[in-house]
């Protein structure tokens, strides 16, 4: 009888265990995702964009691609466009207005360098928190990223919150998130996979397949996203449509 307790325990042990580890590298995550990001920071931000629209004859293609000087610190954020930037935008604006195809590259780019984009960059662990709080745990595992150990966390998210039509549009939807998770629970990497799809006023249909990639670093004592590459194609009654965004965030001493 106490062979049989002391075997009952023992397995009872051994399947807390994995459990645990998940908890404690979760709690760590969050612990870590917590802590405020006090320590200035100057940094050159660079977005390179490229969108597909339609396809055959009826192709649109554009690009962009725009630098900007980002200061943040205790007078808040500080951003700085060079003027030769904003000189060639003015100048492919009114290119454009005299012929409607013309390419517009650096106007392009700096309307990918909005505030929210910034403040994501430079501020990146409020969204991964989010993100976080509508996500299941599916798995945990040891694994490395870009040669360093780490730890593979697995979640299914659950749909965001979605409001007007858009929500009552939507008809499946599912999304995973990959973080990869280095010690005392700083994340390096992530990789959210979304597909969506539905259809609108019984005649409008869609299908949207979205991947987005996060390199994290540690500047001091915040964190911050050296790189995020975001990859979007659908498909539906209005045609076809391919977008492909890449910031890179390059620290300065």
């Amino acid at each position: 009888m106490l062979m049989t307790k002391s075997r009952c325990i023992l397995a009872a042990a051994l399947v807390a265990a994995p459990l645990a580890s998940q908890a404690d590298t979760l709690s760590e995550l969050r612990a870590q995702l917590a802590k405020p990001a006090l320590s200035p920071l100057k940094a050159t931000i660079e977005v390179k964009s490229l969108n597909r629209n339609g396809e055959g004859k009826d192709l649109e293609e554009s690009v962009g691609e725009a630098a900007v000087q980002v200061e943040d610190g205790p007078q808040g954020l500080r951003v700085a466009f060079a003027r030769e930037l904003l000189q060639k935008a003015e100048a492919e604006e009114q290119a454009k207005a005299a012929d409607p195809k013309s390419k517009t590259p650096a106007s392009s780019g700096m309307g990918r360098l909005s505030p929210a984009s910034l403040r994501e960059l430079l501020n990146p662990a409020a969204r991964l928190s989010r993100l976080l709080h509508r996500a299941k745990l599916k798995g945990e595992k040891a694994d490395s990223w870009q040669g360093k150990p780490a730890t593979l966390l697995s979640f299914e998210l659950e749909k965001p919150k979605m409001s007007g039509q858009f929500a009552d549009a939507v008809k499946k939807y599912a999304a995973t998130l990959e973080l990869w998770v280095g010690p005392q629970g700083l994340p390096l990497a992530a990789k959210t996979r979304e597909s969506v799809s539905g259809r609108a006023f019984l005649v409008f249909s869609f299908e949207q397949q979205s991947e987005d990639e996060h390199h994290y670093g540690l500047q001091a004592d915040r964190l911050v996203l050296l790189k995020s590459e975001s990859r979007n194609q659908g498909s539906g009654t209005v045609g076809k449509n391919e977008a492909r965004t890449t910031h890179v965030l390059k620290l300065q001493s």
